[in-house]
């Protein structure tokens, strides 16, 4: 009996997970479809139309693969002021949570290599995310001039500051990057903190699986920017890493 339960179980897995994949890719290409016609017309902030409407597609795959995203603080986005913006990272659907629920658009980090996926690395060049380099120093330095222009120009920059995913939840120590980019523009960070997404794919699995996903939204962390880079950026971090396990450990004790 227990084992026909176990193989029911992992049939209706399978089903689920290829269901998921299947509205997955339906999702990337009719926004691919759609923002291919907007490049027809002489429209002003494209970039910003097809984040908008990715947000839509985002928003309504989640809906309908039956995975629900609770969102808390999202009044701590200043919508006159835009942020370095930095969060755990568990899952590959860690990304695409934060462009769905978070109120202000974000740009990010990408790996070059996904410059050679199909629709994708078209929708990361017309959302203005930036493609780096991990294993080229001068070049990942370069593309942290360009993130540093998007800032400059009002948007919203994330990284995750763990630089990979979890394998088991835990949240791993930060490192500089995104600090030394929030002190080079003097912007302020807001911490964010992913709850559940590994349960539902984790890393180097295929298997989606569908569940509730916790979303907590901190508040922003300033500093006068006064000092040198060096100091900014060790206060932001050190700061920023103890904002996140307060908002884990918040968030675990209220769901105990």
């Amino acid at each position: 009996m227990v084992l026909l339960f176990d193989l029911i179980m992992i049939i209706l897995k399978l089903i689920y997970s290829l269901y998921a994949w299947l509205l997955t890719m339906t999702i990337f290409f009719a926004h691919y479809l759609l923002t291919k016609l907007i490049m027809i017309f002489p429209l002003k902030n494209k970039s910003t139309i097809f984040y908008k409407l990715a947000n839509i597609f985002l928003k309504s795959a989640f809906f309908l693969g039956a995975i629900r995203v609770k969102v808390q603080g999202a009044k701590n986005f200043d919508s006159e002021e835009n942020y370095v913006v930095i969060a755990n990272h568990q899952s590959l659907l860690d990304v695409v949570i934060l462009m769905a629920y978070l109120p202000q658009r974000i740009v990010f980090f990408a790996k070059k290599e996904l410059s050679k996926v199909p629709i994708l690395s078209y929708d990361l060049k017309n959302m203005e995310h930036v493609l780096v380099d991990r294993q080229n120093k001068s070049s990942a330095l370069l593309q942290l001039e360009k993130m540093k222009d998007r800032l400059d120009k009002k948007l919203n920059a994330f990284i995750f500051p763990e630089g990979t995913r979890s394998h088991n939840g835990e949240i791993k120590p930060f490192k500089r990057g995104a600090f030394h980019l929030a002190a080079q523009a003097k912007k302020a960070v807001i911490p964010c903190y992913i709850h559940g997404s590994i349960k539902l794919l984790k890393k180097n699995q295929t298997l989606f699986l569908p569940g509730i996903i916790h979303l907590v939204i901190g508040k922003p962390i300033n500093d006068p920017f006064t000092d040198s880079s060096k100091e900014i950026s060790k206060r932001l971090q050190q700061k920023a890493e103890a904002s996140v396990r307060e908002l884990q450990n918040n968030l675990i004790n209220n769901l105990t």
